[in-house]
């Protein structure tokens, strides 16, 4: 509120700094708001990460992978995000059909301007380069 205020009293000054300030330009002014954020917590972000390494590898068709998609979806829910899980196959290059889910997690979905934010959450069956594990 403190915040808003000094806005306020800041674009008022420069209205009338311009010259001549009238009604009509005060009717102009519109109070800003600024919605409050929660702070960044080390600890959760490293219980987060903790909590992902310990449903084991995320290769797709796995339990682990399966296990992860489940949670973070939850997750998403537990914090108020509307989520949805869009669900498809894709062939890898040896042919083997993979079952993937993108999960949506939509925050204010009706704001006309919005941030996406996008990561990759499984693990990869192979590395591009190992030559110990081809399969």
């Amino acid at each position: 509120m403190r915040n808003s205020r000094s806005l306020i009293a800041l674009m008022l000054i420069l209205l009338f700094s311009c010259g001549g300030g009238t009604e009509r330009d005060l009717e102009e002014v519109v109070e800003v708001t600024y919605e409050s954020f929660p702070q960044f917590n080390a600890d959760s972000a490293y219980a987060f990460i903790q909590k992902q390494v310990d449903f084991g590898p995320r290769v797709p068709n796995s339990p682990g992978h399966t296990a992860t998609g489940k949670w973070l979806m939850e997750k998403f829910e537990s914090y108020g995000l509307e989520v949805q899980g869009q669900e498809f196959t894709a062939s890898a290059y040896d042919g083997k059909v993979l079952e993937l889910t993108n999960i949506i997690a939509s925050f204010k979905p009706e704001m006309k301007r919005r941030v996406i934010l996008a990561a990759h959450w499984d693990t990869r069956r192979v590395a591009d380069k190992d030559t110990e594990r081809i399969n």
